[in-house]
């Protein structure tokens, strides 16, 4: 879930899935030397615009390929493991995240999100069945992207972070969390429909520019999902992203995404590297 870093931050390329971790902020966007004139509501909008914009523009460094696991637990506490594959190509103007589900028994399910300069992402929908036939959906009502990649609680609006393209996003201040100094980052749906996100609340590291925390509300303002990284991996010199949860609250489902890491020295999320 590789990704081009700022040069100050140590996180690693990752495919666009851990863009909701990792992805750096350009210091700039953290000063905009705005005039007194400016009311604290404009202050904070314009921030709250530059913070979605510094995250949602930075591109892949180079393609790539990662494998990994989704783990469900259903509301009925049922455990499911599904193997996935997430892999990333480069276009002159665009980049594309393949989402690759490949289920026990011979479907599959691929979901294609197309990044492209100032636009919100395009989605193309691929299920295979058993016997090899393969139907095409592309997916971009805003009732059609609030559903399951793969039965799991990644939603495919939350795999193309699609709240941090509306137009209203708020910077609330700063806040501590899971031991980090965060920016917090509030993105509202111009249009919520009944099971959608009306707003989604993120919690943006300081010093990283990864996301420790985001909370989703449905569009009566009800908290809905909560996503949350869990623990890193130090690959050499690099840092990458263990694993991963989103949950569904009034259900209680929840899914870990677990990347295949080879030898990895395993950090809390508390041990984030920082920036010097």
């Amino acid at each position: 879930m590789p990704f081009h870093p700022a040069p100050s931050a140590p996180i690693p390329c990752t495919p666009r899935l851990r863009l909701l971790v990792a992805a750096c902020l350009a210091c700039a966007s953290l000063s905009l030397g705005l005039s007194p004139a400016f009311g604290a509501d404009s202050r904070d909008a314009e921030r709250g615009r530059a913070l979605a914009l510094a995250v949602r523009n930075q591109r892949p460094a180079e393609a790539a390929i990662s494998t990994g696991t989704l783990r469900i637990r259903g509301e009925d506490g049922r455990r499911t493991t599904i193997p996935i594959e997430v892999r990333v190509s480069l276009g002159s103007n665009s980049w594309s995240t393949v989402y690759q589900a490949n289920f026990a028994d011979g479907r599959r399910e691929t979901l294609t999100v197309v990044n492209l300069a100032d636009a919100a992402p395009h989605f193309i929908l691929h299920r295979s069945a058993g016997d090899g036939n393969i139907a095409e959906s592309r997916p971009q009502r805003p009732d059609e992207l609030f559903v399951p990649f793969a039965s799991t609680d990644f939603w495919f609006a939350d795999l193309g972070m699609v709240f941090l393209h509306w137009p209203e996003q708020r910077w609330l201040g700063r806040e501590t969390r899971r031991t980090r100094a965060c920016n917090m980052l509030e993105s509202r749906n111009p249009f919520p429909l009944p099971g959608s996100y009306q707003r989604v609340v993120t919690w943006i590291d300081e010093e990283t520019g990864g996301i420790v925390r985001a909370e989703a509300y449905d569009d009566a303002n009800r908290l809905l999902k909560e996503f949350s990284p869990g623990s890193f991996a130090r690959v050499g010199a690099r840092y990458e992203l263990r694993d991963m949860e989103i949950r569904h609250v009034p259900s209680d489902s929840r899914t870990t995404l677990q990347f295949d890491i080879a030898d990895p020295e395993k950090l809390g999320m508390k041990h984030l590297p920082t920036s010097k």
